[in-house]
């Protein structure tokens, strides 16, 4: 017991210093900090940013191609539906919080609204922008990401196939060990970009019901989904999360659903499912399937969208988004604020979002990432049980 204390103890600090000593910082520091050295930081967060926005279309295609690849093994079958239900499970859970957003959203009391006067510009800030310009876009990139899996699963190119699979670890080595360190100072940087004073006062007015919104929301779409899993027997669904609670924790902490996957499969394999199917799907979808940031992400976009006085998208234009932002979704490294970093593309291209509306939103999300991440554990162990009763409709299955 006190080896587990330990441990959480341990991944608790490691967070905080990651994620809360850059906030606490520019707050102890605000009046210390001259102007010059806000825009320096914020010009090193700017960098950041567009250098990995300059890669973003690479990253995406490699995650693309390599998750469809990575089936390969599996029957053709398998392989489509899995991804059709977890496209189709990401999508419902961006509109599920749009629905949730577009009508509350406009309820809540936000008297406060964020104007330019707030944020640092700076000639440099604009120079770093133009230094960067992406080779192809990010949804040219999904959709050879896309073609190029379906190909090489087809035509089975091993050798191909190899150098993309080990791209794709690479990437997610560099994420876990190297962008981890960089992440705070991409946070204080953007923090800097703002007059904190101000902003902050501002932030928890507008935020302070959003944020709370945002958590309800998660835990009650994490019911509602072991509900469908257990055919709306309320007392199998509670027992389902039950077990679940040990691999929530873990990935409370973590922040991370690949982090907390070896918890993921112990716990859903208590909630009677194959031990070997599980040890199949769950490895897959860990990254794949994020319905902590489908759902909540929506929900912060609109609330930023009306803090800064713009309109609200109509369905149209934010079901044109939720399309790409499910694609999108493929290309998740599995770190803390990773979604954040790979749609900003999208939220700049579709719902107009300037990099002041990114700082916001990459801060907030950052801040609230834990309950994303519970979020998607909980919902892939009810995802596992849900896809294992539907193939099982289906005959010549694969042996588990």
């Amino acid at each position: 017991m006190s080896n587990k204390i330990n441990y959480y103890s341990k991944i608790l600090i490691s967070k905080f210093n990651f994620l809360i000593i850059p906030i606490l910082a520019i707050i102890i520091f605000e009046n210390m900090l001259s102007l010059e050295i806000k825009t320096y930081f914020y010009t090193i967060s700017l960098i950041v940013k567009h250098i990995l926005l300059f890669f973003a279309p690479l990253i995406i295609f490699i995650f693309i191609a390599s998750a469809i690849i990575s089936l390969k093994e599996q029957a053709l079958k398998f392989t489509f539906l899995l991804l059709i239900f977890v496209t189709l499970s990401n999508f419902i859970g961006v509109i599920s919080g749009y629905i949730i957003g577009i009508n509350i959203i406009p309820l809540i009391k936000m008297p406060y609204f964020f104007d330019t006067s707030d944020f640092i510009v700076s000639e440099k800030s604009i120079m770093i922008i133009k230094l960067f310009p992406p080779l192809i876009t990010t949804q040219t990139a999904m959709y050879l990401g896309i073609f190029i899996g379906i190909i090489l699963t087809c035509f089975q190119k091993d050798s191909v196939s190899q150098y993309i699979l080990k791209a794709r670890n690479g990437i997610i080595t560099f994420f876990r060990k190297y962008f981890s360190l960089i992440l705070p100072i991409f946070i204080f940087g953007s923090l800097c970009s703002i007059q904190y004073e101000k902003f902050m006062h501002k932030l928890l007015i507008s935020y302070g019901q959003v944020i709370l919104l945002f958590i309800m929301v998660q835990f009650l779409y994490i019911f509602i989904f072991y509900l469908i899993a257990s055919k709306f027997k309320i007392s199998l669904c509670l027992i389902y999360i039950k077990n679940m609670i040990p691999a929530l924790i873990t990935a409370f902490f973590t922040m991370s659903s690949t982090a907390t996957l070896p918890h993921t499969i112990t716990c859903t394999e208590k909630n009677h499912l194959d031990k070997n199917f599980t040890q199949i799907i769950l490895p897959i979808v860990c990254n794949m399937h994020n319905i902590g940031s489908a759902v909540g992400i929506p929900i912060l976009v609109l609330a930023i969208m009306q803090s800064f006085n713009l309109t609200l998208p109509n369905d149209f234009q934010f079901f044109n988004f939720a399309i790409h932002y499910t694609l999108a979704k493929y290309a998740v490294a599995g770190i803390p604020g990773g979604i954040i970093i790979t749609i900003i593309p999208l939220l700049e291209h579709y719902l107009h979002f300037t990099s002041e509306m990114i700082s916001v939103i990459t801060t907030i999300y950052c801040l609230l990432d834990s309950f994303g991440t519970v979020s998607n554990v909980a919902c892939n162990g009810a995802f596992s049980i849900f896809f294992k009763k539907i193939y099982d409709l289906f005959p010549n299955k694969i042996k588990s």
